[in-house]
C-alpha cells in the first residue's frame, strides 16, 4: 500500500454521500469507486485506470443472473458514484496510519477530475456522479447498500514501475510502452 493509486470498487443497490452535513450525491444501482491518489500518480494513470473500470465485468449475466461476471456497468445501466479518499494510501510504520505517501487533496483534485472525465467519455456524463471531498476524511458521510459481496480492489500502475518500464523501453529491453497504450506491468 501506499506506493500507488488504489481504487475500491463496489457493486450496489445505491448510495449516497454527504459532505459537510450536506447531502452531495445519490444513485440507485451500479458501482461506487472510492479512488485513492499517490504520490507520483498522473492524470494519464488515472485515466487508463478509469478505462479499465467501465470494462471490466462485475455484473452477472442480464438473463442468466447465476452466470457470474458477464457484464459490465455500462451493459447494466448502472450508475457510478465516485469519492477521492486519500486514506487509501496510508502507509503504517508503527501503531498510526500516515498519509505520507499519499497526495495532497490540492494536488489529488486535478487526477481525480481526470478520472471522472475519462469516465464520463466512456459512458454517459449523467450517470457519472462525483463527490467533491472536504477538507478533512471526518467531514464525509458515505451510506451504501452492497449488491452481494461484491468488493474490489484495482491498482494503477506504480510510478517506479511506470518509470522503470519507460527506461527499458528506450534502451530496447523489449517492454513497449506507448503514448496511447495502457501500461503492460502492474502492481498489486
Amino acid at each position: 500500500a501506499g506506493d500507488a493509486m488504489r481504487l475500491l470498487v463496489q457493486r450496489v443497490s445505491r448510495a449516497s454521500a454527504e459532505v459537510n452535513g450536506a447531502s452531495q450525491a445519490r444513485i440507485g444501482y451500479g458501482l461506487v469507486l472510492t479512488l485513492g491518489l499517490a504520490r507520483g500518480d498522473t492524470p494519464k494513470a488515472a485515466e487508463q485506470l478509469a478505462a479499465k473500470v467501465l470494462g471490466v465485468n462485475l455484473f452477472p449475466e442480464l438473463m442468466d443472473p447465476d452466470a457470474l461476471w458477464r457484464t459490465n456497468v455500462i451493459d447494466n445501466g448502472g450508475e457510478i458514484l465516485v469519492l477521492l479518499q486519500q486514506t487509501l494510501c496510508m502507509a503504517f510504520s508503527g501503531a498510526s496510519p500516515s498519509l505520507e505517501s499519499a497526495l495532497p487533496l490540492m494536488e489529488a483534485t486535478p487526477i481525480f477530475d481526470a478520472f471522472v472525465a475519462k469516465l464520463r467519455d466512456g459512458y454517459q456524463e449523467e450517470m457519472v456522479v462525483p463527490v467533491v471531498p472536504g477538507a478533512s476524511p471526518a467531514s464525509s458521510r458515505i451510506e451504501l447498500v452492497c449488491d452481494g459481496s461484491s468488493i474490489f480492489e484495482l491498482c494503477g500502475p506504480s510510478p517506479a514501475v511506470t518509470a522503470t518500464a519507460k527506461a527499458k523501453a528506450q534502451k530496447g529491453a523489449g517492454l513497449v510502452v506507448g503514448d496511447d497504450e495502457p501500461l503492460k506491468a502492474e502492481v498489486g
